[in-house]
């Protein structure tokens, strides 16, 4: 499944800003995407979470992973349908990491807060 149906993004400077607080009491700015809309750095390495947006603005994080390449990533990503299936309509990047092991460190401090269901098992 993955990016069949992305368009590219427009409107870049109306892109809304999302902090996700990690265990480590950092807050993590992610930008928020449609998931049917790529976003306009989407070749760079980032980390990325599957979020079902309703429509009171809470936000549920579904998947959260990092990549060094988002549009390989998300070509092929194995939970790419099980997110849709669970409302996923935003994908959330944050480019703030430089390196492998930032982007871990990112990964690792969600990962502990918000533990999201197509992480488990």
């Amino acid at each position: 499944m993955g990016l069949q149906g992305f368009a590219p993004q427009k409107n870049v400077e109306r892109i809304p800003a999302v902090y996700w607080p990690g265990v480590s009491g950092a807050l993590h700015l992610h930008w928020a995407f449609s998931c049917l809309e790529l976003p306009p750095f989407a070749a760079g390495h980032f980390n990325y979470v599957f979020v079902r947006s309703m429509p009171d603005g809470e936000r549920a994080p579904l998947f959260i992973g990092e990549t060094a390449n988002f549009i390989e990533r998300m070509q092929n990503h194995e939970q790419w349908r099980n997110a849709i299936c669970m409302g996923m309509n935003e994908v959330h990047v944050n480019l703030s990491a430089d390196s492998f092991w930032g982007r871990r460190l990112i990964e690792s401090d969600l990962l502990q807060t918000h533990r999201p269901p197509l992480n488990r098992g």
